[in-house]
């Protein structure tokens, strides 16, 4: 299990340092490996041979989560702003009524987060009608079998050491998505089907073009519902 981890460590500090500048970035890859080699996660289900399924998605969100806080940094010191003509629209507040038909009940909660993250409403909108089939009832306190929670399904260890949010607040829950899509339209510099891609499958997962098709066709649809509703 550490060799996967590690050689997704490197491979992304290897991305991480293609561009600059490169002596900060290869000091914060390098921070990468010397905090995930000591995770405060139990490593008792996560021997060899008995790597459980909930070893695999606890230690992957470890590593996204680590990997993305050090990226952070850069994204937020270096990365130019969002210059994507579709995040225009992100300064044209909509109708409650119009984002109503993606977010139902939390419409509302949606324009005023994605305003607060400056990312556009009706991308935030349709990210959360699929991540719960537009059903809504229940949907604050729902939990994936992979242990995702809430309306914006935001894993337990990203929300609390990434986003710093608590996931199980309605409203935290819909800012941590909000500021984790605004974190990764940073990232893929805009493109919005690559940074919904990789709030799925994580963003390791885009930059390695290792993309599982379930994530390709989780983006399909929210880009459709996001044109057509």
């Amino acid at each position: 299990m550490s060799i996967v981890v590690y050689d997704a460590i490197l491979a992304e500090s290897y991305q991480r340092c293609k561009s600059p500048p490169n002596i900060l970035r290869i000091l914060l890859a390098l921070l990468t490996v010397f905090i995930t080699a000591f995770p405060s996660i139990s490593r008792a289900q996560c021997e060899y041979p008995f790597i459980s399924e909930s070893c695999v998605h606890e230690y992957t969100s470890f590593l996204e989560t680590s990997l993305a806080s050090v990226d952070f940094i850069w994204v937020k010191k270096y990365s130019k702003p969002i210059t994507h003509p579709a995040h225009v629209s992100v300064l044209k507040r909509p109708s409650v009524h119009s984002i109503s038909k993606l977010a139902g009940p939390y419409a509302q909660y949606v324009i005023r987060y994605a305003d607060k993250a400056r990312i556009p409403p009706k991308l935030l909108a349709a990210v959360m009608y699929v991540e719960n089939n537009g059903n809504f009832e229940g949907a604050s306190h729902r939990v994936s079998p992979s242990g995702a929670i809430g309306v914006m399904q935001l894993m337990p260890f990203t929300a609390t050491h990434f986003l710093h949010v608590n996931p199980w607040s309605v409203k935290e829950n819909i800012y941590g998505g909000a500021k984790y899509i605004h974190y990764l339209l940073r990232k893929f510099h805009g493109n919005e089907k690559k940074a919904v891609m990789a709030y799925n499958a994580g963003p390791y997962a885009v930059i390695s073009h290792n993309i599982p098709y379930a994530s390709v066709q989780y983006a399909n649809e929210v880009m459709r519902v996001k044109i057509e509703l």
